[in-house]
This record gives C-alpha cells, structure tokens and sequence, in this order.
C-alpha cells in the first residue's frame, strides 16, 4: 500500500478489526494530519494518542495552534508526562528562536518542569536537574531584560556580563543574544569603546554577529572607535563576530 489513499483504507480495514495500534500506524504513513487526529479522538487508547500526538509533533506546529493544542491534549489523556515535558521544552525553545521572547520560553519551561515531576520516569531526577539549571539561566537574562525596561541599566549590564561568563549558558539561551544586549546598550549610550569591547569578545567566543545585531550598528561601532571596518568582512561572518501560536504558558 504505497498511496495515501490504501493507508487510510488499510487504517479502516485494522479498526473494523479492532487492531487500532496497526491502524494508526498504517495512517501515519498517509502523512494525513486530518485523518491522524480523527483516529486517535475516536480510538481513545494511551498508545494511540502518543504515537499520534509524536507525529503531529513532527508537523507545523508552531504555526498552527490548533496541532499544538491537540498535541497537548493526546498527551495529557495518555498520561505521557515525560512526552509532554518534552514538548513543552520544544516550545520554549522555538520562542527563543524564533522569536527571542524569553518570558514566554521561561513560562513554557516551568511548565515543562511541573509536568516532568508527575513523570514515573527512572531518568526523572537528572533531567529535572538538567531543567532547574536551564531555568535559572533564563531567568537571570529575563531579570536582566527586566531592569533594563525600569532603567535599572547597572543590574541588567551586571547580569549580562555574568551570564556571557556562565558555564554552560549556551543550554539555556543564545549567548548572541546577552552580548547584543550589552552591545546595543552602550552603543545607544554613545559608549562605543565599550561595546567594542565585547564585539571583540564576541569574536574571540566565535559567535555570528548576523542575526544578532544590525549592520548599521556595527558600523557605528567601529567608525565610533576610529577604526576602519575589515575587509575580509570577518566582522559579520563566521571566521570572526558572530553574527498565531503563542500560547500565554
């Protein structure tokens, strides 16, 4: 059965068979969302709604909340708390991404956390550990954010710079992003040799600048300091710096 359509009539032909674990297998290969959710809402077995809440998690999700409430949904009437930890780690990890909102991402992983202390799980205690760690790192960036938004420009820079020294941080956010918070804040503060400072140290941890900060300001930087921008554009690529589904968690 190579067509979608044999998937779904061989998924038919298993559940009037009552073998719903070979129908939906046989319907995933259908690659049919539609059909994979339909199944699961009407077979209503712990293994159905994992293996269907595992495919939808390999579909556009992010950019259907629909999936992902359903994603949700299968998991928790499975049960599966670990499955349900991981897809709400999944989720912080597109918000920051994506679209750099690390209050969201913080939301997402106590979630992640609340959900993996109801877990059964033998591994359950290190990977609880493994996320308190990743959780107090975004809230130290979070607070920074914080005490910037209330002019609090010394605790955020103090917060920053601990975090771009932090071992490990790159588990828990883009480090691209603290030194762009460093960078822009003393850019806009006419504080170019200081932001200089840590473009350099940006280069020298062999980060992008790209999708971090605007060229514009890069410039700025450089002209600011007196220095010619390099030619080899090392500045901007790898060989030098570094370059509606959100859910209220």
């Amino acid at each position: 059965m190579k067509k979608q359509g044999d998937f779904k009539l061989g998924a038919k032909i298993y559940t009037m068979a009552n073998e719903k674990m070979k129908g939906i297998k046989c319907l995933l290969k259908s690659g049919d969302v539609k059909a994979v959710i339909g199944f699961a809402q009407t077979a209503r077995q712990t293994e159905v709604y994992i293996l269907a809440g595992n495919f939808l998690q390999n579909q556009n999700w992010h950019n259907d909340p629909e999936i992902m409430k359903t994603i949700i949904s299968f998991y928790q009437k499975a049960k599966s708390f670990e499955s349900l930890a991981n897809f709400y780690d999944a989720c912080a990890q597109v918000e920051i991404d994506e679209y750099r909102d690390y209050e969201k991402a913080l939301g997402a992983m106590k979630e992640a956390m609340r959900q993996l202390e109801k877990s059964t799980s033998e591994s359950k205690e290190m990977k609880l550990s493994l996320m308190r760690k990743r959780v107090g790192i975004i809230e130290k960036f979070v607070q920074a954010r914080e005490a910037l938004n209330s002019n609090d420009s010394a605790t955020a820079m103090q917060i920053c710079d601990q975090l771009i020294d932090t071992q490990g941080v790159e588990e828990a956010i883009r480090l691209g992003d603290v030194f762009a918070q460093l960078i822009e804040h003393h850019f806009y503060k006419n504080n170019f040799q200081d932001a200089m400072k840590y473009l350099e140290k940006m280069k020298k941890k062999n980060i992008i600048v790209t999708p971090y900060l605007d060229a514009h300001i890069v410039e700025e930087i450089y002209k600011g300091c007196g220095v010619a921008m390099p030619q080899n554009n090392d500045v901007m690529d790898g060989d030098g710096i570094d370059e509606d589904i959100r859910e209220e968690f």
